[in-house]
């Protein structure tokens, strides 16, 4: 078995198991786990079946990226200042400096800078009004709030 088809089957049983337990939930609390968990599913058979088509995998490619590491940290600081700052700036922050790092270093900084911010503020306000308006969850203000 190869790693691919070992990643595919840990996630098909996440997903399964997740909507599994999302049978215990009222309808309403439900939705969107069961949505997300539903995606996860489908994905996971995708990958499950290219898998088992392709065969054996070629070499393996280094997991531990500069880029990867990079992410990985930025995620647990990201973590750290939605506690901190809240929602919005912690989210403005992490993806305006994603976006910007993850650029080809070719471009022009003007351009990455336009880049990373139009694509931070359009993700971060999204994404808001989704999960303050749409599906009414409060999303956290952060220690400096009153």
């Amino acid at each position: 078995m190869s790693k691919d088809t070992g990643t595919a089957l840990f996630f098909l049983v996440i997903s399964l198991g997740g909507l599994w337990k999302t049978a215990e939930m009222n309808m309403m609390s439900a939705v969107f786990p069961i949505l997300t968990l539903s995606l996860m599913l489908i994905l996971s058979i995708v990958f499950l079946v290219t898998s088992i088509l392709k065969g054996q995998e070629e070499e393996g490619s280094n997991i531990l990226t500069k880029e990867s590491v990079v992410t990985g940290t930025s995620l647990i600081v990201y973590v750290f200042l939605i506690w901190f700052v809240g929602f919005l700036i912690a989210s403005l922050l992490f993806i305006g400096g994603m976006t910007w790092y993850l650029q080809e270093p070719s471009l022009r900084k003007k351009t990455k800078l336009i880049r990373a911010a139009g694509s931070s503020l359009m993700v971060t306000l999204f994404f808001f009004v989704l999960f303050r308006y749409v599906f009414l969850v409060q999303l956290p203000p952060g220690i400096f709030s009153s």
